[in-house]
């Protein structure tokens, strides 16, 4: 069907539905090139500051800024619209707007709120020495599931500006982005857990000699540890574009390997323990020993595992 017949509404609808995708794959893109060579926080930073830089390209707002929420409900990480600040008075503006402000109203309702004009809204918190004019306000929670992940406030000098079309598109961009960004908090919950491992030493393996990686239930990698390439001789952009992570299962394993994967993924286990025969890039054998505990990631099941070479 060519865009020509589409009806005015269904080429309202086409047009923003290509934005938000096009803004879900750039975002993506940046997740994928940035997760194998970059650390927790700066990954993280790019991933929120590219996140705010689409909300307000497609709503054109003037000025912006963005909480990233953790599992508890606290911000753990922000860009406010006012710049660089000191962590003080960082932590301040950001506890005021959470707790008078409207992106506290909206952490509260989990809803987006449309602010027409901020000198007739008491849910706007006005706060001093503040370097920009905000008249309009749209404010829109980015949520995946029951999770609320980032709250994103975007503004503008001019009363009314946020009309409706701007409201729509903003709404389908935040669940499209929503996606990726909870498969940045996924790979942050892998890399705590792989510190906690360094910590408290668990089980009887040496961290030096772990890797660790999230599988798809198709068997694709959807994150992996650098750790990983040097065992198997690939490098790291190598293994994402593996078919699964049976190509690094010797073929004389695969068959028994897949079972008990399978059944981890089924439901019949939530773990795997499991030793067998690897292959390396240049076809030399290796003996893994793999753990593995199925995760549901909102409707997605997910393994997150970590194996080693054993002598």
């Amino acid at each position: 069907m060519s865009l020509e017949s589409l009806s005015a509404v269904d080429k309202v609808f086409f047009e923003r539905f290509q934005q938000a995708s096009e803004l879900h794959d750039a975002l993506m893109s940046t997740f994928l090139s940035l997760v194998t060579r970059s650390s927790g926080s700066l990954l993280l930073r790019s991933m929120l500051r590219q996140t705010l830089e689409g909300f307000a390209k497609i709503s054109q707002a003037e000025e912006s800024s963005l909480f990233w929420l953790d599992d508890q409900g606290y911000v753990t990480e922000s860009i406010l619209a006012r710049g660089i600040a000191i962590r003080e008075q960082k932590d301040s503006v950001v506890g005021q707007v959470l707790e008078n402000g409207l992106a506290g109203w909206v952490y509260r309702k989990k809803m987006i709120a449309v602010v027409t004009d901020t000198a007739q809204d008491e849910r706007w918190l006005e706060l001093p020495f503040q370097p920009y004019v905000a008249k309009s306000i749209l404010c829109v929670p980015v949520i995946r599931g029951s999770h609320l992940l980032a709250i994103a406030t975007l503004m503008h000098s001019e009363v009314g500006y946020f009309d409706e079309a701007k409201v729509e598109l903003v709404k389908l961009c935040a669940s499209r982005l929503a996606m990726v960004l909870d498969l940045l908090r996924l790979q942050g919950q892998v890399a705590e857990e792989k510190q906690a491992m360094e910590q408290n030493a668990i089980h009887h393996l040496e961290m030096k000699d772990i890797s660790q990686f999230v599988l798809s239930e198709e068997g694709k990698f959807v994150y992996v540890d650098p750790q990983l390439s040097e065992i198997f001789g690939y490098e790291v952009e190598e293994l994402t574009h593996l078919t699964s992570f049976f190509d690094l299962v010797a073929v004389t394993h695969r068959e028994a390997f897949s079972k008990k994967l399978a059944l981890c993924f089924q439901g019949d286990q939530s773990q795997i323990l499991v030793t067998f025969r690897g292959i390396t890039k240049k076809e030399k054998s290796l003996r893994i020993e793999f753990y593995g505990h199925r995760t549901r990631l909102k409707g997605m099941i997910l393994l997150i595992g970590r194996l080693r070479e054993m002598s």
